[in-house]
């Protein structure tokens, strides 16, 4: 029994053994089937993830692919994306409308070969075409970034071609971006435009200069003799006028700077009444041609010196008037300008221009100010004009810091009103009568424009006055009562001039006459209508009855100088001679150079006080020759500060400062302003060298411009000797010298001007043209000079066809004229058994010689050695001059240079 049961415990440990072992089991199935359903759920997690990540990166790329094909859709550019195997892919909107594709869309997976056979677009150009290829021949390898233009006649493109990777490695593609440039390089041309815009106008400011030369050197000349009072109004009137065209002609130059707003506005010192008497002046000879009644107003108690830049106000002045003259055909015109107080030193001067002209219509008052505005042009089309007067006027104002209105009416007429702020400087009225209590007036006057006029300036004046309207009234009233002026109409002056024998004594009698009526009466005076305050006032006070000549005579020269010493430089002997005769009033030692070399040659020799120094010469320019003596002020304190004034026609903006940067001190515009030249005088030379002019100088008579001075007629083809005598100052003897003196240089010029052409040098050759293009219209030569101009403008441009197919010609016909002119020189010579000799002329050779017998120079002796030649005649210095050739040949340069300056120094102050 104990067996059987020791027998079934063994059992049951044995099966108890199994199922705890089965129920191990079951317990690591159990964690097992955990683990498997916790991995089922990360499982299920992450593809849930996973799913929502895949439908994220596809709405991402979806977002993407949207929002890049609404980039192409907008993109301006030309898109074109072509995979590796040139097989269009994507593009923007852009080559719908450059291919004529239709639906860009459709062209997905066609060739690019096909797409350039099928549309043929000129966007596809060879260089496009031969840029894929070498990126599919290379795998987009070693190539250069660069850039390709695309014209394809309507638009201009910028094209950047290059290859993209995968994986930063694998050549995938071709990427190509075309940028439409067009309204780029229309700007570009434009830009160019204004450019070539101001080089023209800069070119044409020489040009327009030297034929003005003329006119107001002559009339400058002119006004230093001794004429009747009416022959020096009209010069002054023609001066005038010359010096107004050259202030167009600047603001014409200075329109480019308007047009990107950087005018230049200039405020100086001025005298008002000198203002209204240019402008009035000017104007006159226009309204007298339209037979128009001018109408005068300006108001007594406004400054007679402000601080602002007149010569704007005048144009702005100028422009308004001859506006007003052009666009009325009958009634007046009307001119007046009052003030208005701002504070103790400022004022509003207030301009305004009244006329019974046409009108404007309202529609087209707002584009009045506008560039090249003109209306009514059927109405209007004998009218000549540029429209740009009133476009530079309003610009003019604004650069003022001023106003312009206009209020117009058609067929009634137009008013145009300037308020432009002004800086007093003196409080002292324009126009006063020193004691008006003292003075009765009686006017015989039955005009009622004049009538008007001087009653409203009689008023101003605080002067008593009375009119009369017929013979007997005046009769009576001059036998009856003490007047102390007498103002009648000249056209009435016959009909009672024989009272004035039985006035009583102090009454002065004076004329108004009409501007441009010739009136010539004895001990009375004559006031020129319009009537105004100034001229009104002066003859009041007993100054002048002919302001304007009295103030132009007194401008010519206020000082003497004859212990300063002056040196002009200057290529062209022309000019030398102009600039000179110019400066003669001030009684200066004045020496001439025409090179940069002998300028230094010169200085070395000569403490000047000024040096006045032409900026274009050939060689050494003004430039390089101002830095020269200024850098001999290391080791001399003179050359670093002496006075150098530039002289150029090129006076555009711009060239003053430029001048100044490179050594000049100041600057003066060709052709010489002797208001400004007298004002650079006062300003640089020492002022104990400035002395009063003497009294009285004796007045050297002009012969006629056509004959020499023994009646000689100077009659060369191809030459307006007329012309030509202005130039240089209106002396005969001069301009035969000078006709000489040009010879001598153009024939040195034609040598140059052939080396050059050999030398392929067209910068020389142009300076050089340019030099006879001056010289020869200032001898009066002027289809030389034309041609020569011609030729000047090609060598700017580079136009070598241009050059070697006249330059020939050009030649041949200078020197034919130089022949013809030596012929003429050589008759007149043998009539007048003499050769007139300009000293300075003299002087220049002589300095040129001197630098040459120093520097061994054999080319200059014997070129200079020529032209001494002709004064070997010439009394006082012919015998000196004979020796220092004798010297020459002998080679003893050493004598003959003690020579030349023992002649230099005897000739200062002295003329030949």
């Amino acid at each position: 029994m104990l067996d059987a049961h020791l027998g079934g415990d063994a059992k049951y440990n044995e099966l108890l053994q199994k199922y705890q072992a089965a129920e191990l089991e079951i317990n690591k199935l159990a964690r097992e089937l955990r683990t498997l359903k916790k991995r089922q759920e990360i499982s299920k997690m992450n593809i849930d993830t996973q799913i929502s990540l895949n439908k994220t990166i596809i709405s991402e790329k979806q977002k993407q692919e949207t929002f890049l094909r609404l980039l192409l859709e907008s993109c301006p550019e030309l898109i074109i994306i072509l995979n590796h195997d040139l097989e269009y892919v994507l593009g923007s909107k852009s080559v719908e409308k450059h291919l004529g594709a239709g639906d860009a869309a459709l062209l997905y997976g066609h060739s690019f070969y096909n797409i350039v056979e099928r549309f043929r677009s000129s966007v596809f150009t060879d260089a496009v075409i031969k840029r894929i290829e070498d990126i599919v021949s290379s795998r987009g390898t070693d190539l250069k970034l660069e850039f390709i233009d695309v014209n394809t006649g309507n638009h201009k493109f910028r094209a950047n071609i290059m290859p993209f990777f995968q994986n930063d490695q694998e050549y995938s593609g071709i990427f190509i971006i075309m940028n439409d440039v067009t309204d780029i390089a229309k700007k570009e041309i434009a830009e160019q435009a204004s450019r070539s815009k101001s080089d023209f106008l800069a070119r044409m400011s020489h040009e327009i200069r030297t034929p003005m030369n003329a006119i107001i050197g002559m009339s400058e000349l002119s006004l230093r003799e001794e004429l009747p009072e009416a022959a020096a109004e009209f010069i002054s009137t023609i001066k005038q006028a010359g010096e107004n065209l050259l202030d167009i002609i600047n603001d014409i130059l200075d329109f480019t700077k308007i047009e990107t707003g950087q005018l230049e506005v200039m405020t100086e010192e001025y005298t008002f009444s000198s203002l209204i008497n240019d402008v009035i002046n000017i104007i006159k000879p226009r309204v007298l041609d339209s037979r128009l009644r001018f109408v005068v107003d300006i108001d007594c108690d406004l400054p007679s010196v402000f601080k602002g830049d007149a010569v704007r106000i005048r144009q702005v002045m100028l422009n308004l008037l001859s506006n007003a003259v052009k666009y009325t055909n009958k009634g007046y015109v009307a001119f007046s300008v009052k003030r208005e107080i701002i504070d103790d030193n400022k004022v509003n001067l207030i301009i305004k221009i009244q006329d019974s002209g046409r009108g404007i219509k309202s529609e087209n008052i707002g584009a009045l100010f506008g560039e090249f505005a003109r209306f009514d042009i059927k109405m209007n089309k004998d009218k000549e004009g540029t429209g740009l007067g009133l476009a530079i006027t309003k610009n003019l104002v604004n650069a003022m810091n001023g106003n312009i209105y206009v209020d117009s009416e058609v067929g009634k007429g137009s008013t145009f009103t300037v308020i432009l702020p002004q800086e007093v400087l003196d409080h002292k009225k324009l126009a006063q009568v020193n004691t008006p209590e003292d003075h009765n007036v009686l006017v015989f006057e039955r005009r009622e424009i004049c009538i008007n006029s001087i009653t409203r300036t009689m008023d101003d004046l605080s002067v008593k006055y009375k009119f009369v309207s017929s013979a007997s009234e005046f009769r009576d009233e001059l036998l009856s009562s003490r007047y102390s002026f007498v103002f009648l109409a000249a056209a009435l002056y016959n009909s009672v001039k024989n009272l004035f024998g039985k006035i009583k004594t102090g009454t002065a009698i004076v004329l108004i006459a009409e501007f441009g009526e010739i009136v010539s009466i004895p001990n009375i005076s004559i006031l020129t209508t319009p009537v105004f305050s100034i001229p009104m006032a002066n003859i009041l006070n007993g100054v002048s009855d002919s302001y304007t000549w009295a103030f132009n005579r007194k401008s010519v020269a206020e000082f003497s100088a004859p212990d300063a010493k002056i040196l002009i430089v200057d290529d062209i002997n022309t000019n030398l001679i102009v600039a000179n005769g110019l400066m003669q009033p001030y009684n200066m030692n004045i020496d001439l150079c025409s090179s940069g070399a002998e300028a230094i040659t010169a200085i070395k020799s000569v403490r000047y006080d000024i040096v006045f120094m032409d900026h274009m010469m050939p060689e050494m320019n003004g430039i390089e020759a101002t830095e020269r003596i200024r850098a001999m002020g290391v080791s001399d304190a003179y050359y670093a500060n002496v006075p150098i004034i530039a002289l150029t026609a090129n006076a555009v903006s711009g060239t003053k400062e430029m001048l100044i940067a490179n050594g000049f001190n100041d600057f003066l515009s060709k052709p010489i302003d002797t208001i400004k030249l007298k004002a650079i005088l006062a300003k640089w030379l020492p002022k104990e060298k400035q002395r009063e002019p003497a009294q009285e100088r004796a007045a050297q008579s002009h012969t006629a411009v056509s004959t020499d001075k023994t009646g000689v007629m100077i009659n060369i083809e191809g030459i307006d000797a007329g012309k030509g005598v202005a130039m240089i100052g209106g002396k005969v003897s001069n301009y035969l010298n000078t006709l000489s003196i040009y010879c001598d240089d153009a024939y040195s010029k034609i040598i140059e001007i052939q080396n050059c052409l050999n030398n392929k040098n067209l910068d020389l050759f142009t300076t050089h043209v340019h030099a006879l293009k001056s010289a020869s219209a200032s001898i009066g030569a002027d289809s030389i000079s034309a041609a020569a101009n011609s030729l000047e403008i090609a060598g700017m441009h580079m136009d070598t066809d241009y050059i070697y197919e006249n330059t020939g010609t050009f030649i041949t016909n200078l020197e034919a004229l130089l022949s013809r002119i030596r012929e003429a020189l050589l008759v007149m010579r043998n009539k007048t058994g003499d050769t007139p000799i300009d000293i300075n002329a003299v002087k220049c050779e002589l300095i040129r010689i001197k630098a040459a017998f120093e520097n061994y120079d054999v080319g200059v002796i014997r070129e200079a050695s020529k032209k001494l030649k002709d004064t070997v005649h010439a009394p006082g210095i012919g015998d000196k001059i004979r020796q220092i050739l004798k010297h020459k040949l002998s080679g003893e340069y050493k004598e003959a240079i003690l020579l030349i300056e023992e002649i230099i120094k005897d000739m200062q102050g002295k003329e030949v």
